[in-house]
């Protein structure tokens, strides 16, 4: 099971967490986007998404986030998401994620999701993010009509554009699941997941990030449930 942490841990997880927001006050530029360095004269839009996720799950767990900062964010994406015409396949991904980003913050933008889904040519990984956006912003339907539950080792590669690979793909995936209710399912990736997390490959701090927060919300779901989960991965073995 998961350990509980003690109050000096605690302590020091939430000095980290405070050290990362600051840090990112220096990253965030004056239209509300953000880049990789101080300073930046561009921004990186898949960045400015995965910052915002951030502070969604960040103040979901109490933890303080500067309202000027997320409130500049969220000006942003929406703009972005409405006045968006990507063409190539990456392009959509990104707006897949700058769209679940919105939902999860509270403030879906049905229109351009409705935009979006409407392209027969969104890839894989696109249309998990996109179900994820339909998932938070209560519209089940329009989820599930993006899912194939068949192949979950999306073909279509684009995480040279987005700083991810599959094992990232498929924890959005799950993350979607789970806010779906759809036990069945979930346990499906979960089980993936924390296969991939216990081998010996090498992963990126966001795909850590992202197994690691399907993971923990999968646990949350079966234990309001009165289910219960037992697992076990060894993380860097």
């Amino acid at each position: 099971g998961i350990q509980e942490l003690n109050a000096d841990q605690k302590a020091q997880i939430s000095n980290y967490i405070q050290a990362g927001i600051s840090k990112l006050k220096k990253l965030q530029n004056v239209d509300g986007s953000f880049g990789f360095w101080p300073g930046m004269a561009s921004n990186d839009e898949w960045l400015t998404s995965y910052v915002g996720h951030f502070f969604c799950e960040a103040g979901a767990k109490g933890f303080s986030v500067p309202a000027d900062m997320k409130k500049r964010w969220l000006s942003y994406q929406a703009r972005m998401a409405s006045e968006w015409k990507g063409a190539y396949p990456y392009q959509k991904v990104v707006q897949a994620y700058r769209l679940y980003s919105l939902a999860l913050a509270g403030k879906p933008v049905f229109s351009a999701m409705n935009r979006l889904r409407e392209d027969k040519d969104l890839p894989v990984s696109g249309r998990w993010f996109l179900a994820g956006a339909y998932a938070e912003g209560a519209r089940p339907e329009a989820a599930y009509e993006l899912i194939s539950m068949r192949d979950i080792s999306p073909k279509d590669d684009y995480n040279f554009y987005t700083y991810g690979n599959q094992t990232r793909d498929r924890a959005m995936l799950l993350l979607c699941m789970v806010r779906l209710n759809d036990q069945n399912n979930v346990l499906t990736v979960y089980k993936r997941i924390a296969e991939e997390l216990s081998s010996d490959d090498w992963m990126s701090t966001q795909t850590t990030s992202f197994a690691l927060c399907g993971i923990c919300k999968t646990l949350e779901l079966f234990k309001a449930s009165e289910k219960g989960l037992n697992f076990a991965f060894t993380a860097g073995k």
